[in-house]
């Protein structure tokens, strides 16, 4: 959601050989969702959710998390968000996972 973040998807959409789009894939989604899908891991590992499709999991995270916000910001709806929204936004999200993963005591 920052100025870059933005503009790099603004060119990456606009490109019509959808090479930039791969490329921006490649360090983002495809860096992030892996590391995402470590973390969910450990959770289950450690008791926290109960997890059988780490990807589809890790897919409904990111859902929670970036929703549509990244393309609001592309079309110009929405700026860069505050630090704090940015964190209310993460703690929803968690609550939400937890709620649809999380184990029952």
């Amino acid at each position: 959601m920052s100025p870059r973040a933005v503009a790099l998807n603004r060119a990456a959409a606009a490109d019509p050989t959808g090479e930039r789009g791969i490329a921006l894939s490649g360090k983002g989604g495809d860096t992030i969702a892996p590391l995402i899908a470590n973390v969910l891991k450990n959770a289950r590992d450690q008791g926290h959710i109960a997890l059988e499709d780490v990807g589809e999991v890790t897919a409904v995270n990111l859902g929670l998390l970036i929703g549509d916000l990244q393309i609001r910001g592309i079309i110009g709806r929405i700026s860069e968000p505050a630090p704090d929204w940015i964190e209310d936004r993460s703690s929803t999200a968690v609550s939400h996972l937890l709620a649809l993963f999380g184990k029952r005591k």
